[in-house]
């Protein structure tokens, strides 16, 4: 299998919305977004990121800073770039019937009741916000499942209509709050047949979000957070193999010719790389 460049302009990086991209994980068969941004200031600054969610270890958690979720009150009349939703994306569309979630940290007993916690989700199987001509603004629109969720340190399952789906969202829209202010899940994942549906990950590519409104660096990342490679060339450039075996990235972060790298996701280490003339300027990464 061989890597190709050319120059026809394709941003192989994520179409954004709202404030711009959100912290988000991507592997070759899916994709896991929130609206959190940490470049805008998300206190523990990845700390505790969200491919914690689907770690399969209740002890980790997702934080998120939680000064901007709704008020219960006008939970349907918040504005979508208020910032309370994770997305999950399977790279083809998935047959689902599950969502599974601990919220809050279950650390501790302790951390449990310190910290904040959803007590009622709304599940969209589509972009939740609508726009409405009269007020001209973005807004919740009609979630396909609201579920309230008991306050108690333990598993949740989440019964979704039975098909597949391109993308799921999952919006808090109640939180019951902590001393501490910050919203926390322990894990939460899309399940069919009783199964997960996201296996266990390796090395995956990671964005910390962006302040400029449209999109972030992504690096390469193991599980115990360790960056490997960046791929942050004008706009994030990055390529799966279609074994999804590999993957390989543009950086020119020290303004150089940029560099093209080649790693193997299994092992999370960069296999190749090499630098390009600086009279050409790839806009693609195309394997065949």
């Amino acid at each position: 299998m061989r890597l190709w460049l050319t120059t026809c302009l394709v941003l192989l990086g994520h179409a954004c919305f709202g404030d711009g991209l959100g912290h988000a994980v991507v592997t070759p068969d899916w994709t896991i977004e929130t609206s959190e941004d940490l470049a805008n200031g998300t206190r523990g600054k990845g700390s505790y990121p969200v491919w914690q969610l689907v770690d399969r270890d209740p002890r980790t958690a997702w934080v998120y800073r939680a000064n901007d979720y709704p008020k219960p009150k006008n939970e349907h009349r918040q504005n979508f770039a208020g910032n309370y939703w994770i997305k999950f994306e399977p790279s083809g569309s998935v047959w689902l019937d599950e969502l599974r979630i601990r919220p809050g940290y279950q650390k501790t007993p302790s951390l449990w009741r310190k910290n904040s916690r959803p007590t009622q989700i709304q599940v969209f199987d589509r972009l939740p916000m609508e726009w409405n001509d009269a007020v001209k603004g973005w807004f919740l629109g009609k979630p396909m499942r609201t579920v309230d969720l008991a306050d108690s340190m333990d598993e949740k399952s989440v019964r979704l209509p039975k098909r597949k789906y391109a993308e799921l969202y999952v919006v808090f829209s109640k939180i019951e709050r902590g001393a501490v202010d910050d919203l926390c899940i322990s894990e939460m994942m899309p399940r069919a047949g009783g199964k997960d549906v996201i296996q266990p990950l390796t090395s995956f590519m990671y964005s910390i979000g962006s302040d400029c409104g449209c999109s972030g660096a992504f690096w390469l990342t193991k599980p115990n957070g360790q960056k490997v490679a960046t791929a942050d060339y004008e706009y994030p450039r990055f390529s799966f193999s279609p074994d999804g075996r590999y993957v390989a990235g543009i950086t020119d972060a020290d303004n150089r010719p940029p560099r093209v790298w080649v790693a193997e996701l299994a092992r999370g280490k960069v296999v190749w790389s090499g630098r390009i003339p600086s009279n050409e300027r790839p806009e693609e990464l195309i394997w065949t």
